[in-house]
């Protein structure tokens, strides 16, 4: 004989949560699959470990999936791609695939993403790290992300250490000058030759005219 159900308070689902999202998202998968937690401190706990992170818990718990494809994807790409293209596809792999290690595949990778950048004598080791690092975060930036948003930064660095420029001011020195452009100068006339050099007396001396 069918009887109602008893009215019992109880949870019925759990808001839908993007990989992009963090620990939002290891969050949700934590509740889905642990019994009964008592906090969120709770959620941290695992065989009388403690980690700092929800994704940190949910890769010790197994259940995440490794890196072995984007691993797989930069091994193949740093075969035939730049330096500067490997640190573009190493933020789309951070974006759209969401690593579970994101800081360990920066580091499997680190060398070939500086070989340019360390070749070239004018840096230091921390100082080209530095600035492929800015260059990842200049790609983030450029799909609505950014460096912070995701576990990766060496244990010696902070995101603090990467801000000494704006997007935009690395985006102008990021711009490769011609050969071509750098002698326009010898094409200009006299009036032009002297308005350039006006200009670029001021530009050089940070002198204010005001018109």
């Amino acid at each position: 004989m069918w009887s109602p159900r008893q009215s019992e308070r109880s949870i019925g689902r759990i808001v839908i949560a993007h990989p992009s999202e963090g620990e939002r998202y290891y969050l949700r998968i934590l509740l889905s699959k642990i019994r009964c937690p008592k906090s969120y401190d709770d959620l941290k706990i695992f065989n009388g470990l403690k980690v700092d992170t929800f994704r940190e818990s949910a890769l010790l718990r197994g259940y995440l999936m490794d890196d072995n494809s984007q691993q797989l994807c930069l091994q193949e790409a740093s075969v035939f791609h730049m330096p500067y293209e490997l640190q573009r596809l190493f933020a789309t792999i951070l974006v759209y695939t969401c690593p579970n290690n994101p800081r360990q595949l920066w580091s499997s990778f680190e060398d070939m993403m500086l070989e340019d950048l360390v070749k070239s004598n004018k840096y230091t080791h921390r100082e080209a790290r530095k600035r492929a690092l800015q260059q990842v975060d200049f790609f983030l930036q450029s799909i609505g992300k950014q460096l912070h948003d995701f576990d990766v930064l060496p244990i010696d660095f902070s995101y603090n250490d990467l801000q000494d420029e704006t997007r935009d001011i690395r985006a102008e020195k990021s711009i490769v000058v011609s050969e071509a452009d750098l002698r326009a100068i010898e094409n200009l006339n006299e009036k032009q030759r002297l308005a350039f050099n006006e200009i670029i007396g001021r530009v050089n001396h940070h002198k204010v005219t005001l018109l």
